[in-house]
C-alpha cells in the first residue's frame, strides 16, 4: 500500500514543488498582494470554539490512554491549560500555561 501511495504522490509533489519554484521566479508575481487579498477574503470568518473548553480556540485535545481516556486534556489560545474528567466533562483543574497561545500540551507517561 505505501509503495502505491508514494508512486501516487510523489510525482504529483514534484510537479507542485516545479510550478512553485517558476512562480516565485516570476517577477510578475506579488506574493503580498496575493495573501493580503486571502487575508481580506477570510476576514468574515469567524472561529467557532467550545463554550465548555475556553472563550478562545481549543489549540489542543488530548485524552489519557493508560486508564482509557477518564481523563482530557485541553489547551487554548488563550495560554490556559485544563484538566477534565471524560465522565460528565467536569472540570478538575485550570492553570495558566503561557502568556499568550498554548499551542501544545500532552499527558506524560
Amino acid at each position: 500500500a505505501r509503495t502505491a501511495i508514494a508512486s501516487f504522490s510523489l510525482p504529483r509533489a514534484k510537479a507542485r514543488i516545479e510550478r512553485a519554484k517558476k512562480r516565485r521566479a516570476d517577477p510578475g508575481v506579488d506574493e503580498v498582494a496575493e495573501l493580503d487579498a486571502a487575508a481580506a477574503a477570510t476576514a468574515s470568518f469567524a472561529n467557532e470554539t467550545s463554550q465548555l473548553g475556553d472563550g478562545r480556540p481549543l489549540s489542543t485535545v488530548r485524552f489519557s490512554t493508560p486508564d482509557d481516556g477518564s481523563m482530557i486534556l485541553s489547551a487554548s489560545w488563550g495560554g490556559v491549560a485544563r484538566l477534565w474528567r471524560s465522565d460528565g466533562c467536569e472540570k478538575i483543574l485550570t492553570i495558566r500555561a503561557h502568556e499568550n497561545r498554548c499551542t501544545g500540551a500532552d499527558f506524560h507517561p
